[in-house]
């Protein structure tokens, strides 16, 4: 069995006169990461792969040097592309946001649409996932607008900002080859009984429980002893 943790780069330094895709991790964003290396279930992870974005890079270079691993950088892990807008204010950032979860199917302002995106970040995802080797795990560093495109897609639900990460800094994981239906008991970690969370899967990928902070991740080292327990039902 393996795993993919798809996380997003945590805090940054926001600088207006700085391109978006150039912005550095925080001092904050750069502590979360390093402490995110003592998490029990990364330690299996065999690659790291990242966005071509500054930040992202960051992010998995912090976690490639205290896991051991090289990190490869992927232009089709890249945020949504909001270049026609640049940098907009905060308030008004998140009323463009909200638009662009609302209409998938419209470019906002100029900016990717989100269908256009889902689908890069889908098609990417995939082929990383085919080089997988069983009883090693897949780290992704990116960002949260497609990676909550991703989460949308794998869990079968429509694109919709409900299911955005709540701040900067979070994982989602998904089993590689969910081919069949796992019930989890660690509720802290999720509600199994949620038929989004504990049903939901497309092709080689089952999302196993939405955005998390990274300061939850010691607790997934259970998951793999929570599934191995768990009774297998055929869907």
């Amino acid at each position: 069995m393996s795993y993919l943790f798809y996380l997003s780069h945590p805090e940054v330094v926001v600088d207006p006169e700085t391109e978006i895709t150039e912005w550095e991790l925080s001092e904050v964003g750069r502590q979360r990461t390093m402490a995110l290396v003592s998490a029990a279930c990364l330690h299996r992870a065999s690659r790291i792969y990242c966005s071509t974005e500054a930040k992202a890079i960051q992010t998995a270079s912090i976690l490639g040097q205290g896991l051991g691993l090289d990190v490869a950088a992927r232009p089709d892990l890249g945020e949504n592309d909001r270049s026609a807008t640049g940098f907009v204010p905060p308030n008004r950032f998140e009323e463009l946001a909200t638009a662009f979860f609302s209409s998938p199917n419209e470019s906002i302002l100029g900016w990717e649409r989100a269908i256009d995106a889902q689908r890069r970040i889908v098609a990417e995802i995939m082929e990383l996932t085919k080089s997988a080797k069983d009883g090693s795990d897949i780290i992704v560093v990116g960002h949260g607008g497609v990676g909550t495109l991703l989460y949308c897609h794998l869990a079968r639900v429509p694109i919709d900002r409900c299911h955005d990460q709540p701040s900067q800094g979070h994982y989602f994981t998904s089993e590689i080859r969910g081919a069949k239906q796992t019930q989890f008991d660690d509720a802290k970690s999720f509600d199994s009984s949620d038929p989004v969370v504990g049903r939901s899967r497309h092709g080689q990928l089952r999302v196993l429980h939405r955005w998390q902070r990274f300061e939850t991740a010691p607790s997934f080292a259970h998951l793999r002893q929570d599934s191995s327990r768990s009774k297998l039902d055929e869907e």
